[in-house]
């Protein structure tokens, strides 16, 4: 290296440092600004008025990052006019699908336009500050960066097959199950925050004792549970037997929270042991780190829902598939059924997802390679496990064909509005997450931007959004083999869920399809190969580029979302448990709890027994109106009776009280007031 070359590294380094710095604190000011918190609903920048009322400090902050940016781009702008730059094909239609996706639907068009056009900016100065960040660095640290890649991710040259053992793929997956699990410790508190959690977590917790349900509470009112059907003598959970099932074990040892996380590090093992037998070793492991970093996938593992371990299967059936692929067994496609039909157990139409998409890559056998044995053998697989859960439902419902969650859906709200299809009667009437009545085309172009808009906004937290990277490659005319199966994928899970009337709401990101994350992650890894090419010191600055994104992600993106959105999500919290845990004259009694049915009684229904009649253990009821407090102390007469009153705001405590004689009148304490719901 020249004297003039170091001077110049010299020059250029706090340029790039400064750069990087900026990239920081730009995200950061800018996730301060938006309107997102910890309830129901989908997050929104709100207009420069309001943010001149309530934030004028991070607004001109903010607005100094975009001037800064603004001058860097121009000053580089008018040094490369000597070296002119050729725009990827298919710009404008990746700029429309950002713009379309920047901002979520709002009740006004016109309002939607223009947060969309603001936030498009947004990405935009974003975009241009990473731009900044790999022009900046200096040729020889490029070319460096280039050839350290190379030995860590594959040789940038001319495309080859995958090398190496799946092994490579453990620190990636260490890294998803820490976060996560400390995610789901400290921010998630171990426990269940949305309905649906709750009743995995009751189911969880009865079928680690062996049983299909439990037995009906005497007053049922008592223990109202949304998703809990109680049928006669028995007490279950309307959701699917999958998850529950995998969940009893993490709840038998003691460590539920620790399921999902677990899931979590293995989708990363399975994804990488999958990609290196389809694509090149540089973009198997592109996209495998693109997945590890997700925040999507990050946030589901935390929590107690069903997604991540549905992703677990479809990974096994792909690496099942793949080894047929590449010329081994063709026995491995009875394991790759076998994983479809249990998904189609954990989740219905992710199943049947699972089953088109393979089983076109079983036609693909027979029609190719004249081999009929992998497609027979895919759908025995399928049938023999997900026969399970036909027989689940006949245990339950008394018919293998119905699902305890539309007998559950049928008798709260009524025939036809929870069932898949389109028409007037579909939809529960939920303000905000579905504003039209009924289901049709409206219905699914809104929920299908709803979807994409936290795609692009939670697949990488980046903050020049995701989308863009990941339909790059399909506006470039050169979509390969691989692309088109992942596109396949991609719309199959989209347009089986179009026919349900419920986008999933604002839970964990675009939930519904989350089968899509590896997928989109191939597809974004194929565009960073194709802006790559095989010069190395190219590759330097375009990993660079994409570093610099990913660790903004992991440092702005991820404590923003898991502090501002999932800290006591919905209102649900452990406060109480820990309360009661610290009061051991409460132990063995019977805890009523005052507040509403969500979140507050929902925050303590799960540490309940399995048996909430006149078995042992602390039983938590919910003090809901006076005759249901009058018959629970006449049932429970031999117990010690506790108050347990949650928090009136965000802000408040839980506090207990008691101990109060059964055989009191139910006059003894008055009822909070407003609703009870």
């Amino acid at each position: 290296m020249t004297a003039g070359e170091e001077s110049r590294i010299d020059e250029r380094l706090p340029l790039v440092i400064g750069w990087s710095a900026a990239l920081l604190v730009g995200q950061g000011l800018f996730l301060q600004l938006v309107n997102a918190g910890p309830s129901v609903g989908y997050q929104h920048l709100p207009n420069v008025r309001h943010l001149l009322d309530t934030q004028p400090l991070r607004l001109g902050l903010y607005a100094a990052y975009v001037a800064v940016v603004a001058m860097g781009a121009g000053r580089c702008l008018r040094r490369s006019r000597a070296h002119p730059v050729s725009l990827p094909r298919g710009l404008a239609l990746v700029l429309i699908a950002v713009f379309g996706s920047s901002a979520a639907l709002s009740a006004s068009p016109w309002t939607y336009l223009l947060e969309s056009t603001s936030l498009l900016v947004v990405e935009l100065v974003a975009l241009a500050n990473v731009l900044l960040i790999a022009v900046t660095i200096p040729r020889p640290i490029a070319t460096r960066l280039g050839a350290a890649s190379a030995r860590w991710l594959g040789d940038p040259s001319p495309e080859r097959s995958a090398q190496g053992s799946w092994r490579w793929a453990v620190g990636p997956a260490a890294v998803v199950a820490v976060v996560s699990l400390l995610l789901a410790l400290t921010v998630y508190q171990g426990r269940p925050h949305i309905p649906d959690e709750v009743a995995f977590y009751l189911q969880a917790k009865y079928f680690a004792h062996g049983l299909l349900w439990m037995p009906a509470p005497a007053v049922p009112t008592g223990f109202d549970v949304d998703l809990m059907t109680i049928d006669g003598a028995r007490w279950f959970s309307a959701m699917p037997p999958g998850w529950p099932a995998v969940l009893a074990i993490g709840m038998a040892l003691g460590i539920p929270w620790a399921v999902n996380p677990l899931f979590g590090a293995l989708n990363i093992v399975l994804a990488y042991a999958t990609l290196r037998l389809i694509v090149p070793q540089r973009t198997a492991r592109l996209a495998t780190l693109l997945l590890a970093l997700s925040p999507w996938h990050g946030f589901l593992a935390m929590s107690y829902m069903s997604h991540t371990f549905s992703l677990t299967l479809a990974l096994a059936a792909g690496l099942a598939m793949a080894h047929v692929w590449r010329g081994g067994s063709p026995w491995w496609c009875l394991v790759g059924g076998g994983a479809i039909g249990l998904a189609s157990v954990n989740r219905p139409l992710e199943g049947v997802a699972l089953a088109l998409v393979f089983g076109a890559v079983a036609l693909l056998f027979l029609l190719q390679r004249r081999q009929l044995l992998p497609g027979v053998l895919l759908a025995i697989g399928t049938l023999l496990t997900g026969a399970l859960g036909l027989g689940y439902n006949a245990a339950l419902t008394g018919h293998p064909l119905t699902f305890p969650v539309e007998e559950y859906f049928r008798r709260v709200y009524g025939v036809g509005r929870y069932e898949i299809g389109f028409g007037p009667t579909r939809g529960l009437g939920w303000p905000g997450l579905d504003p039209i009545p009924g289901h049709g085309v409206v219905d699914v172009l809104i929920n299908a931007q709803l979807n994409l808009f936290q795609v692009n906004t939670e697949l990488f937290g980046w903050a020049c959004g995701s989308l863009g990277v990941v339909v790059l490659i399909l506006v470039q005319g050169r979509v390969r083999g691989v692309e088109r199966f992942m596109l396949l994928s991609i719309l199959v899970v989209v347009g089986l869920h179009s026919f349900f009337w419920f986008s999933g709401g604002p839970d964990y990101g675009a939930r519904y399809w989350s089968l899509i994350i590896v997928p989109c992650a191939v597809l974004a890894a194929c565009a960073i190969r194709t802006i790559e090419g095989a010069d190395v010191t190219r590759s330097g600055r375009v990993l660079a580029a994409v570093g610099a994104l990913s660790i903004s992600t992991l440092a702005t993106f991820y404590p923003w979302r898991a502090v501002d959105k999932y800290d006591h999500y919905r209102g649900m919290s452990a406060d109480g448990g820990a309360l009661l845990a610290n009061t051991p004259a409460a132990q063995g009694g019977l805890i009523l709890v005052s507040g509403r049915r969500f979140p507050d009684f929902a925050s303590m229904a799960s540490y309940n027994p399995v048996d909430v009649g006149v078995g042992p253990g602390t039983i938590l009821a919910w003090d809901r109106d006076a005759a249901t407090r009058t018959a629970l102390l006449a049932t429970h007469r031999a117990r010690p009776v506790w108050r347990l009153l949650a928090p009136k705001d965000s802000n408040g405590t839980w506090s207990l009280h008691g101990p109060f004689r059964a055989d009191s009148t139910a006059s003894w304490l008055p009822f909070p007031e407003g609703p009870t719901n």
